[in-house]
């Protein structure tokens, strides 16, 4: 199993009119036999529109501006991705921001490569699983997630991080789903 996060080029609120692109990619190979994490990987991306980070980012993400300028562009990301899941037949995730957004920025950037079937035939959402499972109407965030399972959140590479929680969800209420 997949599990993958991203993080988005972001402003304060009142900058909203920009458009969100892709700027680091987590993913982690996870054995639900085992229980083990069999791989990780991470890297950053270089967005195309919006090639400056805002403050407000650089503080909310901890990714420089040095980061996203060795980055690997767009496509160049999602085909390494891509390579990376193989043949894995579930692709997880937090919600469908990440699905949506690889499919938006997709879009924007003439990408049409094989990810994005992948992101549509083996997607799952892990937060509509949590909200099942829980019997939950409101829309809840990972990390209130976690405190919910009562979970102790990993907190030092976001990404991979955030991955990890999900894990320990997923662990939590994985015979109910």
């Amino acid at each position: 199993m997949i599990i993958f996060d991203l993080e988005t080029t972001c402003w304060h609120s009142s900058e909203k009119d920009n458009i969100s692109e892709i700027i680091e990619v987590g993913a982690i190979k996870y054995n639900v036999k085992t229980h083990m994490i069999e791989d990780e990987m991470r890297f950053y991306v270089k967005p195309m529109l919006n090639r400056e980070l805002s403050k407000y980012c650089v503080n909310k993400t901890k990714i420089s501006q040095n980061d996203i300028d060795c980055g690997l562009s767009f496509i160049f990301a999602m085909e390494k991705l891509n390579r990376w899941i193989g043949d894995e037949k579930i692709v997880i995730s937090w919600g469908t921001f990440n699905k949506n957004q690889i499919r938006r920025e997709s879009f924007l950037k003439a990408y049409n490569g094989d990810l994005l079937d992948v992101m549509q035939k083996n997607y799952r959402n892990l937060k509509d699983d949590f909200m099942k499972v829980f019997n939950m109407k409101q829309d809840i965030g990972l990390n209130k997630a976690s405190v919910l399972c009562g979970l102790k959140l990993n907190k030092s590479q976001k990404v991979l991080d955030d991955i990890k929680n999900m894990i320990d969800i997923y662990e939590v209420i994985k015979e109910k789903i």
